[in-house]
């Protein structure tokens, strides 16, 4: 039996398929209509007219929330939304569905409109037949918002406003296998439009290295160049291994972060990114080789192409092409299995050769130098860098590393 957790309000029960339908609000309210649609999708719309609150001296704040519950194997949608404004209608529709050909396990959207405006929104999304779980946060609701975000294989978030907002949280978790993972997306300085989509690669060639097969890619569309992300995906959460996670500052339309056409792993920023640092974690290329971590720091950069090629078909050899921008800094973590049942870190110091280009052909060298597991360096325009391992040193290195 379903048992509400109030006593007053609005409260519909119905036993059969365990549903239950709650609403309460604090305010004046002219008319409600609730409709609940429960089949495969979930479709739930509700509308308060001429919602006018009538605030006392140091009263709290007017609020409301839906909840709509389906029971132990169906879903459940949860909205909460405060600071009401007078001679307010709202109207909302939230919809909840799955489409296993595009592999998608949640399509939950969101479409609110507002006549007087709102402050912050939580809304949360529940599917217990593909267990995933959806939360929206706004800390100002626009006055009309459409909002849609997809977890399965990818996640990816569209979100359209009539008004800037300061800050968007997204978070989605799933269950895989019997575990749990999650990525979360917190964007601020967001305008009118923002579409946020981190999207796993399957498409392998087999001719060209492993390395960097496989990684994610990240898009970002907006209508400013401003946008501040954080973006964190666990591994296991696409169906692979790799983990990403993503910090950038004033990040510009058209943002690209992952493989093109031509195998390269591009960062294309052509309308900026002021600061980024990105995170790959967990990426088995080949039976000898693992990179546990692969991380790039960018400052002012607007591109850059990683090229990878593999000594002896094991240990890797980077290249930069194109590089323009100011400076960049990239890390990586490897492991390496010699032999079946034998693995242990490398540890890598590498040359970077610089050069420049003449008559479009990088063949001028223009600085050389060691590092260790990575390099930092400041970029001109249409600059290429050769990273590649020394081998003695590394393997020196290597081998302390396992003794000590």
């Amino acid at each position: 039996p379903l048992n509400p957790y109030w006593t007053h309000g609005v409260v519909f029960l119905q036993n059969s398929d365990s549903t239950a339908l709650r609403l309460y609000e604090k305010g004046e309210i002219t008319g409600a209509h609730l409709n609940f649609l429960n089949g495969e999708t979930k479709d739930i719309y509700v509308n308060l007219e001429n919602w006018s609150p009538d605030l006392l001296p140091g009263d709290a704040m007017e609020w409301a929330i839906v909840d709509v519950d389906t029971g132990t194997d169906g879903s459940s949608t949860f909205l909460y939304i405060n600071d009401i404004q007078e001679n307010n209608d709202i109207e909302g529709r939230f919809v909840i569905a799955t489409d296993e050909e595009q592999g998608i396990d949640t399509d939950a959207s969101f479409d609110i409109t507002t006549s007087s405006g709102i402050g912050a929104t939580y809304i949360q999304a529940v599917n217990r037949t593909r267990p995933t779980n959806t939360e929206l946060y706004l800390d100002d609701l626009p006055n009309d918002l459409v909002a849609t975000v997809l977890s399965g294989r990818s996640i990816e978030i569209n979100y359209t406003a009539s008004d800037p907002t300061d800050y968007v949280w997204v978070y989605s978790s799933k269950k895989v296998l019997d575990n749990w993972v999650s990525a979360y997306a917190l964007v601020h300085d967001v305008s009118t439009y923002l579409n946020l989509a981190v999207l796993p690669h399957h498409g392998y060639d087999m001719d060209r290295p492993f390395i960097l097969q496989g990684l994610p890619t990240v898009k970002v569309g907006t209508s400013n160049n401003s946008l501040d992300i954080v973006l964190i995906v666990d591994p296991g959460y696409s169906g692979g291994f790799t983990g990403t996670a993503l910090d950038a500052e004033n990040v510009g339309n058209n943002t690209f972060i992952g493989l093109n056409e031509k195998g390269n792993y591009v960062i294309d920023a052509p309308n900026g990114v002021d600061k980024a640092y990105y995170r790959l974690l967990n990426s088995p290329t080949t039976p000898q080789f693992s990179l546990n971590k692969f991380e790039i720091f960018a400052d002012n950069i607007s591109h850059v192409e990683l090229t990878t090629t593999q000594l002896f078909g094991v240990y890797p050899i980077f290249s930069l092409h194109k590089a323009n921008g100011g400076n960049l800094s990239f890390i990586v973590g490897s492991s390496i299995r010699p032999v079946e049942g034998m693995e242990f870190k490398a540890t890598s110091v590498m040359i970077d050769l610089r050069v420049k280009e003449f008559a479009g052909v990088p063949i001028l060298p223009s600085w050389l130098g060691i590092s260790n597991n990575g390099i930092n360096g400041e970029f001109g325009n249409d600059e290429s860098h050769y990273i590649v391992p020394e081998p003695v040193l590394s393997l020196v290195f290597t081998v302390l590393g396992e003794i000590l």
